[in-house]
């Protein structure tokens, strides 16, 4: 059984304009980069190459179980999905999307910046109205405890919301997080990162939030965070963490 990360940092590499993370199931990382409008992919050793091109603003990156990446393609309202093999489709549209989530049966949500909505997408592509938020502009995370609730952060207000498998909103789960933005469970904690601060935070299931580190020499808000399936070259758990104003990715390593 892992132990929960120690915070251990490094840098692994640096990217021009990245924003989303996903790891595959042999640990490469897979990075979109706005600027670029590329997709990037990593080695565990950090050696990069060009994954797919041609997207317009790719924002948030989801991999699921089967080794298909999704794309936000915030630029042409879209998510793309892409296969192990490089083939791609158009997965949904009429979606301005920064943030995804996926439930343990493979359906896909997603923040509709558009009609201020989380929607739900089902493996065959069939969209549905999951809950209505106040302004989607600011729901900035997505992330799915083991129950199937699903927890959403606003990046204005601060809070992270909780809502049922059912779509129903549960209530104010935190508001402890400044400026909360990305989100991840790892072993029944919820982490966060903050548009307003280099702090990560690991919230209790109780809601109570403490400082899980700070990355040294940040200098603006950390962007995103994924987890690695597999460690290399030591057993364990990485949480990779992105300061997307300077392109430096940030090794946060636990041990088993």
């Amino acid at each position: 059984m892992l132990s929960p990360p120690e915070g251990v940092e490094s840098t692994f590499a640096a990217a021009t304009q990245p924003f989303g993370l996903a790891f595959d199931s042999i640990d490469d990382l897979y990075v979109s980069d706005t600027t670029t409008d590329d997709i990037y992919e990593f080695t565990s050793a950090g050696v990069e190459s060009t994954f797919a091109t041609g997207f317009s603003n790719p924002t948030d990156l989801l991999m699921d179980s089967s080794g298909n990446l999704y794309v936000d393609n915030y630029g042409l309202s879209e998510i793309i999905k892409i296969k192990p093999g490089g083939s791609e489709s158009v997965f949904a549209t009429g979606i301005n999307s920064v943030a995804m989530a996926m439930d343990s049966s493979g359906n896909l949500y997603a923040v509709n910046t558009t009609h201020s909505e989380i929607v739900k997408i089902t493996t065959g592509g069939t969209q549905s109205n999951f809950a209505a938020v106040n302004s989607a502009d600011t729901m900035s995370g997505l992330a799915f405890d083991a129950l199937g609730n699903l927890y959403v952060a606003d990046s204005t207000l601060g809070d992270i919301n909780k809502y049922s498998s059912s779509g129903a909103l549960i209530g104010l789960f935190t508001a402890g997080v400044p400026e909360s933005d990305r989100l991840f469970f790892y072993q029944n904690t919820l982490y966060a990162t903050s548009l307003s601060t280099a702090n990560i935070y690991q919230i209790t299931s109780g809601g109570s939030v403490s400082t899980f580190t700070t990355v040294a020499g940040a200098t603006g808000a950390l962007r995103e965070m994924a987890i690695a399936p597999v460690v290399v070259p030591e057993p364990g758990s990485q949480v990779m963490c992105l300061l997307g104003a300077a392109g430096i990715w940030i090794r946060l390593r636990g041990r088993v």
